[in-house]
């Protein structure tokens, strides 16, 4: 759900392309960190996957302002 979600300002047309391209990769990332958690289960890879959200949103932040500068 969190990836259609974070590509909609782009089908909003809110957004470009720096940012579609961007989110998609992140957004892959994060689903792939989510599923080995659920896989694993250990607290290494729950501690992994909250350092991946950590790290997500900033980034998608960062690739907004990005769009808008280009």
């Amino acid at each position: 759900m969190l990836l259609p979600v974070s590509l909609l300002p782009t089908l909003l047309h809110l957004t470009g392309q720096v940012y579609f391209y961007g989110a998609l990769i992140l957004g892959l990332a994060f689903l792939f960190f989510g599923i080995r958690t659920a896989i694993v289960r250990s607290s290494l890879e729950a501690r992994r996957l909250l350092q991946a959200s950590v790290i997500y949103l900033p980034l998608l932040w960062i690739l907004m302002v990005l769009n808008q500068i280009n």
